[in-house]
């Protein structure tokens, strides 16, 4: 499967991923089980319902530890790792 996430979504996993070790697809595969866990336990989703959960329903999930974050920092940073 051959997904294109939003930039900023992108680079949030990639930190994520480094930070705790996990391959990108495993963080991928667990945020979406947390979402889709959570919309069932908020009586949001329920089984056999209409609506389809998307990636796009849960995009923009962890936002809020890009705030404050600069962009070129953080590429800049990765290039350091690379070396």
């Amino acid at each position: 499967m051959d997904i294109e996430l939003d930039p900023k979504d992108q680079r949030l996993l990639e930190t994520l991923s480094s930070e705790s070790g996990k391959p990108v697809g495993v963080l991928l595969r667990e945020l979406l089980h947390e979402a889709l866990t959570s919309k069932k336990a908020n009586g949001k989703q329920q089984l056999g319902s209409q609506e389809p959960v998307t990636f796009a329903s849960i995009c923009g999930v962890g936002k809020e530890i890009w705030q404050g974050e600069d962009a070129q920092e953080y590429v800049n940073r990765l290039r350091d790792e690379w070396r």
